[in-house]
């Protein structure tokens, strides 16, 4: 009860208009706060070939994606290693066919705004250093260091897959781990992103599932639109 009446105060600050508003039968969503201890949502995008499901327990949160692809499986793998490839040289704009519009857009209606500022890559221990400007209800923390592990390997069926995980917690982000790979199976063959997301505390009082759909899916949705425009360009 505590916690829950120091948010509604925080938000009632920054949103003024928010304690008239919650008094309607009707709540904005994407301002809905996080009364449930575990729940699950499904989304299904507008692309019908683009599937993700997020699931919500005890403060993590963890998505899966597909999209579905026509191509052959070496072009696919083709794509993802180019990616590896280009992270690890740290060639952002040799990549920006995957990450085209993964900023701004969706962004003007959520609870928080990420803007990549810059990166390093360290070869021995296959750490990269990425840096964010974060807008979070109106405040801006500027130079969030993110800390993260590279491994590229192989599945049992030969393809190849991206494997990144947080090397090191803080005050925003205490947990991530992310997986991007292919398969191929009854015909159909598709990328697939994992990922497991835990934020700090602060952060973790404000984000439910549906504006983690509005931060975090979004973006999962559109990387994997992107990866299939140039798999079937190439």
């Amino acid at each position: 009860m505590y916690f829950r009446s120091i948010k509604n105060q925080c938000l009632d600050r920054v949103y003024p208009e928010r304690s008239r508003r919650i008094r309607q039968p009707k709540i904005k969503i994407c301002m809905f706060l996080l009364l449930i201890v575990c729940s699950t949502t499904t989304l299904f995008a507008k692309n019908k070939d683009v599937h993700i499901k997020t699931q919500y327990k005890k403060g993590l949160f963890e998505t899966e994606a597909t999209i579905l692809l026509t191509v052959s499986p070496k072009i696919m793998s083709e794509i993802i290693l180019d990616i590896d490839y280009y992270l690890r040289s740290l060639e952002i704009d040799s990549l920006e066919w995957a990450t085209k519009e993964l900023s701004g857009k969706n962004e003007g209606k959520s609870l928080m705004q990420i803007e990549y500022s810059r990166g390093e890559y360290d070869e021995n221990t296959e750490v990269f250093n990425f840096f964010l400007d974060v807008y979070f209800m109106k405040r801006r923390f500027k130079n969030i260091k993110i800390s993260a592990l590279m491994k590229t390997d192989y599945t049992p069926n030969g393809h190849p897959i991206i494997d990144v995980s947080l090397y090191e917690p803080n005050f925003f982000i205490k947990r991530f781990d992310g997986t991007l790979t292919m398969r191929q199976t009854s015909g159909q063959k598709q990328f697939i992103v994992k990922s497991s997301v835990s934020f700090g505390w602060f952060f973790n009082l404000f984000i439910s599932t549906s504006n983690y759909s509005a931060i975090v899916e979004w973006r999962i949705q559109q990387f994997l639109e992107n990866l299939k425009t140039e798999a079937e360009q190439r």
